[in-house]
């Protein structure tokens, strides 16, 4: 079987590597522009990739270092509600059903995890009782339910040493440096592997009835059985082949200015989670790396110009610490229904994308990867053939690009302010759509379960989908909670000791920035590591 992939970004060298171990019999070659630019930003994603890595052959230890990576706890949302200083974090965090309420969450094993489904009685429905019955609020959720709230809110580490102290289950994720990651993979696992690199300009895509019958480049024509996009925006050969397009309406930003900044101090600003800051007409990502951050402002150009959204970043942005000027980004919200078309597969970016909200570029692009060698080793193993497995990549694909979607345009949707256009349209939206309702049916949805989430068919489980609507101050008083009446003083202990716990559990903790310097960069500081590895 012979293989080329398209894009040599992190998604493609991901791609390579992935394929290589997975297909070892593949005769695997990837192509990409000798210039491409690069973003400098940093990208935030969610716990699996940490997996994929892993499953690559890579501990943390090798390659953090080498890409100024860090831990992430979760995702700060700020003044998206009402604009009066109101967060919220969104945590990586799983349901349980009522009847390990009295477990210790810290060993929980994996049966109890992935036991919890959409028609149980859950934790959650005990919280939002409670909630719904005035004796909890919005602001008491994170610390009620969330093992990593207290380690966030004061920057500390979730580590002793080396041993991890909060949940096991997929509680942390990363930070990563995108540029750098893509050619660790490909100087450490990929061409080891013996992945064919080839640097060269693609002049032309030759089509016939199958598909992509070669692609001629400045070094010689290149032919394959089956051609990987991973492209990014470009997507060079997918829409050469498919039609399936379909715009994500509901996503207002198209736009974002990105910049990489140093820091001033830190032990402040080098926070272990994501920061989501609204802005007057979109928000602003603020994603910490080791030695430096990226930030962007992903704005609606119906509402601010180019010129205006730039001015109002630099405003909260000390000029002083940008290590590049600020470039601008610009994307088509949406998704192909067909990313697998006749010999091309379109793979993250090139398959789709919405935003860079919470997450969910590299996740897509990882989700897609492993399905691809999935389906093209039931092809190879003869259990089925060509149309079958683009399917059921499809068919897994669509869900999964439309349950994100699903998850990111209520952020907008479900606030209360009022203070700009911007905000007052989002309501309007959110009242002619019947956006809340939508977050509603998420809660009970059996896409939207932990197992679905080990699947491969959702990033956004059902405890998210409640946070969501508590966060937002939406009417939860019909989600359907079913719980047993007897068991709320039970509740209310389970949540109050909980809270207790984690609390106390994070006394005396290491603070972030020294643990990190200590166990994951050689006792150096973030400024000693700026020139080698910006950008």
């Amino acid at each position: 079987m012979k293989i080329v992939i398209v894009g040599g970004g992190t998604g493609g060298w991901l791609c390579a590597a992935r394929i290589k171990q997975k297909l070892p019999e593949a005769e695997v070659t990837l192509i990409e522009s000798p210039n491409v630019p690069q973003l400098g930003v940093g990208e935030s994603v969610v716990p699996p990739l940490r997996l994929f890595l892993q499953e690559l052959g890579f501990e943390d230890k090798d390659w953090m270092s080498q890409t100024g990576s860090i831990y992430k706890l979760g995702n700060m949302f700020q003044n998206w509600v009402y604009n009066k200083g109101e967060k919220h974090f969104f945590t990586f965090n799983y349901n349980l059903s009522e009847k390990y309420m009295f477990s210790d969450q810290v060993n929980l094993d994996i049966g109890p995890w992935l036991n919890c489904n959409h028609a149980d009685t859950r934790l959650s429905d005990y919280w939002l009782d409670l909630y719904n019955a005035g004796i909890k609020s919005p602001e008491e959720l994170n610390p009620d339910t969330d093992c990593q709230h207290y380690f966030m809110e004061n920057l500390l580490s979730p580590y002793k040493d080396e041993n991890y102290i909060l949940n096991p289950l997929w509680s942390s994720s990363l930070h990563v440096n995108a540029d750098k990651l893509g050619s660790f993979v490909r100087d450490n696992k990929a061409l080891s592997m013996g992945v064919k690199h080839i640097k060269s300009h693609i002049k032309e895509v030759v089509l016939n009835e199958n598909g992509v019958e070669k692609l001629i480049t400045d070094q010689g024509d290149l032919s394959a059985d089956y051609y990987l996009d991973c492209s990014g925006l470009g997507r060079l050969l997918i829409k050469k082949v498919s039609d399936s397009w379909k715009d994500y309406d509901f996503i207002p930003v198209k736009k974002c200015w990105v910049m990489p900044v140093k820091y001033d101090n830190p032990y402040e600003e080098m926070t272990n989670y994501t920061q989501s800051l609204a802005m007057s007409a979109g928000w602003r990502f603020k994603v910490t790396l080791y030695h430096r951050y990226g930030t962007g402002y992903c704005f609606d150009e119906n509402f601010i110009s180019e010129q205006q959204a730039l001015d109002e970043i630099i405003q909260q942005v000390p000029e002083k610490n940008l290590i590049r000027s600020p470039r601008l980004l610009k994307w088509d919200p949406g998704h192909f229904s067909e990313p697998w078309t006749k010999n091309v597969i379109a793979i993250g970016l090139s398959a789709g994308f919405a935003e860079p909200m919470e997450a969910n570029g590299l996740y897509l692009t990882i989700s897609n990867i492993d399905e691809t060698w999935r389906q093209l080793k039931k092809i190879h193993d003869n259990e089925y053939g060509v149309e079958e497995a683009s399917r059921r990549y499809n068919h897994k694909s669509v869900i999964l690009f439309n349950d994100t979607y699903e998850f990111l345009y209520p952020h907008y949707h479900l606030t209360k302010r009022t203070d700009s256009e911007f905000w007052k349209y989002q309501q309007h939206l959110n009242i002619k759509n019947g956006t809340e309702e939508m977050v509603r049916s998420h809660y009970r949805s059996p896409v939207n379960t932990t197992q679905m989430c080990g699947d491969g068919y959702t990033i956004y489980p059902d405890y998210i989908w409640a946070a969501m609507a508590v966060y937002y101050r939406c009417n939860t008083k019909n989600y359907e909670t079913k719980i047993n009446k007897n068991l709320i003083e039970k509740a209310v202990n389970h949540f109050r000791d909980f809270n207790s716990k984690w609390k106390s559990t994070s006394a005396g903790q290491e603070t972030y920035y020294d643990w990190m310097k200590k166990n994951r960069f050689n006792g150096l500081e973030h400024s000693d590591l700026q020139n080698q590895l910006d950008i």
